[in-house]
């Protein structure tokens, strides 16, 4: 026999204290009379009570129907955004269904307190929630949902530390692998719950877990010493409880066992003391395993009538509890079809948000990479055009500079070629000279001879100077002459030449030789010049002046 699931569950995670306090949270004007009519000038908390009362009373009437009372308040609850206790109305109407084998109903009810719970952010109502979603499912035979369902719900009970609900959950899985034939996990789980449970001192659940331990080992693993040590264990806990539903669970299996020993007196003892609560209490499933035990073992005592009145009744009640059962199966298969195609059509609508997030993401991907190219192409072409025009920078700079060492260069050729026609001249003055000085010596028939000679050198020395000069000043600068001529037009030919001289970095000297002019002459011509060219300031050097064109 497993746990049954009483209210006494269903209330450990809503506690009576937590339930008044939320019914004085918010305020409304919308209430019930006793038919369920609206009644005006009550307040909200007054209708929530009231409703809560009127469901109360139903369920502890025993009512199979469900009832609106529920559905009226969580609707009040909406209305007014009180999401606290929506969500616990929704549990306590998915639990009055999971009692009333309405599995279809309850599972909706679930599904809608879980999205409630996630708002909250309420970790221990959601653990419960699944946990109840496992009971459906392992209930309706969908063992492998079950696994998953408990799962979900140990992983919370775990991470919040929550002893107490993770010892139930233990217990669930417990169930869960005993009635998949894995007794070794089941008995593995069977002592983490007691474990923890002994941990609590909740002497109900360690009643429970020892029921189901001393199951296992006499259903499983045919060890009557441990079984016994566990039922007895069982026995001790529930002597001082006043829970008739865990007692009468003790009694009836602890009652198999011992007619499984073949111990007919003491199980007929615990079997019938079983009885006499179940019917007390209306509990369909353990009057139907009971009735069955009992018939068995009035048989085996030779009592026919007495065994064929359980056996009737065994019969009558298994057959309505089975009918439920069917039909709550097949109203939950129904349930879990609709959900399924549900589920599939919103994974399909998932994974088309999904391809177009993928395709959206792939295209911004695309762009970026796009961009990033572009980026790094334009930067490249951005550093070619920078190093482009930095070597037409350097290229510029160097032909300024191979431009500016040729024309130094050319003008000391022209210096040089200038003074090598001067020490030429030099050199013919210096043969006039001494040609002069041969005539007295020479015969008359050559003097007239020697004395054209030295006319033409004369006449072809500084001539030839001064020509040479000039044609090698215009190869060098061109425009010299020209834009000095726009500027001052006063200028005369003789102070151009003054000037190309000035421009070739010649000292007054050497232009002085060069023209056979005495240094004073010059040095007139030169301040001449300065007043021509309007350089009023004495510190203005003439030659830096004229470099200027």
């Amino acid at each position: 026999m497993k746990r049954k699931l009483t209210k006494q569950s269903l209330f450990l995670f809503f506690p009576q204290n937590t339930i008044i306090y939320i019914l004085f949270l918010l305020l409304s004007q919308v209430n019930y009379t006793a038919n369920g009519q609206t009644k005006e000038h009550q307040t909200y908390t007054d209708s929530i009570n009231w409703l809560t009362k009127q469901w109360n009373e139903t369920e502890l009437q025993q009512s199979k129907k469900p009832n609106n009372y529920l559905e009226q308040a969580i609707t009040i609850a909406n209305r007014n955004k009180d999401i606290q206790q929506e969500a616990y109305l929704y549990g306590k109407m998915a639990y009055n269904h999971y009692l009333n084998h309405r599995y279809k109903e309850s599972m909706i009810s679930l599904l809608k307190k879980l999205p409630l719970d996630e708002t909250l952010n309420d970790s221990l109502s959601i653990a419960w929630v699944y946990n109840y979603m496992g009971n459906i499912y392992y209930m309706v035979g969908d063992y492998t949902r079950a696994l998953n369902s408990y799962n979900s719900s140990l992983t919370i009970y775990i991470n919040i530390k929550n002893n107490e609900g993770t010892s139930h959950i233990y217990n669930n899985l417990a169930n869960l692998y005993e009635t998949t034939n894995d007794p070794t996990k089941a008995e593995a789980y069977y002592n983490y719950s007691i474990m923890l449970t002994l941990e609590n001192k909740d002497t109900i659940d360690l009643a429970i877990a020892y029921n189901n331990l001393g199951n296992l080992y006499y259903k499983h693993f045919n060890d009557s010493t441990l079984a016994k040590k566990s039922f007895i264990k069982a026995l001790d806990f529930i002597a001082n409880a006043h829970d008739d539903n865990t007692r009468c669970l003790v009694y009836t299996n602890y009652g198999n066992f011992l007619l499984w020993q073949g111990n007919h007196a003491k199980a007929k003892f615990f079997l019938e003391m079983g009885h006499e609560l179940a019917v007390r209490n209306n509990l369909s499933y353990d009057i139907r395993n009971l009735t069955e035990s009992l018939s068995y073992m009035e048989e085996m005592k030779g009592n026919a009538d007495k065994s064929l009145l359980y056996l009737k009744q065994h019969i009558t009640i298994k057959d309505s509890l089975q009918n439920i059962s069917d039909a709550s199966k097949i109203n939950y298969l129904e349930y879990q079809y609709l959900l399924d195609k549900a589920s599939q059509r919103n994974n399909f609508e998932k994974n088309e948000i999904n391809r177009i997030a993928r395709i959206k993401l792939i295209i911004l991907l695309f762009t970026a990479i796009a961009l990033i190219f572009v980026l790094t192409v334009t930067i490249a072409l951005n550093k070619t055009r920078n190093k482009h025009a930095a070597v037409l920078k350097e290229k510029t700079l160097l032909e300024a500079r191979v431009l500016q060492e040729q024309l130094e260069f050319k003008n000391k050729e022209t210096v040089i070629i200038t003074m090598n026609l001067y020490e030429r001249n030099e050199l013919i003055k210096n043969t006039i000279k001494k040609l002069e000085q041969l005539i007295p010596n020479v015969k008359q028939e050559n003097i007239k001879a020697i004395e054209q000679i030295v006319f033409e050198l004369r006449n072809k020395m500084n001539e030839h100077i001064i020509k040479e000069f000039e044609q090698r000043f215009k190869e060098v600068h061109s425009d010299f002459t020209k834009n000095l001529s726009h500027e001052y037009p006063n200028l005369t030919a003789n102070d151009l030449k003054l000037c190309a001289f000035l421009k070739m970095n010649m000292n007054t000297k050497d232009i002085a030789s060069l023209t056979h002019q005495p240094q004073n002459t010059i040095e007139v011509a030169r301040k001449r010049l300065r007043k021509k060219l309007q350089i009023e300031d004495s510190s203005t050097d003439l030659i830096s002046f004229l470099m200027k064109y």
